[in-house]
Formats: C-alpha cells, structure tokens, sequence
C-alpha cells in the first residue's frame, strides 16, 4: 500500500508542481527516466523514515484514512461537476448519479469513523489543516490558474469557461483545482 502511494503521491506532486500549486523543485523530471526525481526522493525519505520509527498500525491507518478521504472528496467532485459543469466532455461518466457518488461518501464515512481510532483521525486533521494552510498561503499566490493564463494545457479556457478542448481535465491538479476553487466559491457566496 506505501509503496503505490508514494508511486501515486510522486505523480499528482509533479502535476501540482506544474501547475504552479506546489513548489518547481517537485515538478524536476529526470532526464534519462522521465519520472519526477524530487518529489520520489522526497516522498520516499519521509516514507522510510515514518515507517521506521512509527508502529505499522499507526502508518496502515494513515495510509487508509488518506484513501477513504481521497475516495470521499472524489465523489463530492464528481456530484459537484455533474452538476455544475454538466457541459464538460468526459471520458468516463459514473453511472447511476447521484445514488453511486453519495453511496460512495457514506459507505467511506462509515468506515472512517467506525474502523479507525480516534487518534488516527485526528492526526489526519491535523495534516489535512497543514495541507489548506499550505493551499491559501502558497498555492492560490503561485497557481497558473490565479494567474490568469488563459489557456492551459489542460484545455480549459480560464477567460471563457464554458469553452474546452477535448482534453480537458488531463491533470489530477487541473481537477482538483476545478473542484477545490468551485467548493471555496459557493462557500464564500453564502
């Protein structure tokens, strides 16, 4: 489970690199191998290190809490986008929406708060916490997108949203961002 999540973590780190919410230095690709060698060295020390010196129990819980909420925030993307961007191509849709996403963030909830232990869900939120104050203080000063690129590689055309390639949504980041900057939008509006 560790070794596939530092492969994943390495990718979506390159891809947020890119597009300006993380910092270049993650986003450095080897030459000869094409991988992104900062953020694997990076990921992979931190990795070692917390496996070495924290119980396997502590480290199996964080790493199943990260995925239940990376499903749970995935599910309330695809409700928010079905609903919000219905024009978007896709190259997959979820079938039977709205039940599947809504099934998908109950039946993750539940197996959030009656299979893990209190303390593993609280040093989740306290890392979660880290990560927005890192995405308010770093991400929404350096993202392409804020920067009013117009167009980006992901197809999206920041100046008239409506209008799309048909690539769009290729990054992880570049969803995220979409996700992440409509949620923070309809919190800001109410």
């Amino acid at each position: 489970m560790l070794l596939v999540g530092i492969f994943a973590a390495t990718r979506v780190f390159f891809a947020m690199s890119r597009d300006g919410l993380l910092p270049k230095i993650l986003g450095r690709v080897h030459e000869k191998r094409r991988v992104p060698v900062s953020s694997t060295i990076i990921l992979g020390t931190i990795t070692a290190i917390a496996s070495g010196f924290l119980p396997i129990g502590i480290v199996a819980e964080l790493a199943n809490i990260g995925t239940l909420v990376a499903f749970i925030i995935v599910s309330l993307g695809v409700l928010f986008l079905r609903y919000k961007r219905p024009d978007l191509k896709r190259s997959f849709k979820t079938p039977f929406v709205p039940v599947v996403p809504i099934l998908s963030v109950l039946f993750c909830g539940y197996l959030i708060v009656m299979g893990l232990q209190l303390a593993t869900i609280i040093r989740f939120l306290v890392w979660f916490a880290i990560g927005i104050v890192v995405y308010f203080l770093y991400s929404r000063k350096h993202s392409r997108f804020k920067k009013g690129a117009g167009k980006i590689e992901d197809g999206l055309d920041r100046k008239n949203p409506r209008k799309q390639s048909d690539n769009s949504f290729n990054s992880i980041s570049s969803y995220l961002q979409a996700v992440m900057g409509g949620f923070f939008r309809l919190q800001i509006k109410k």
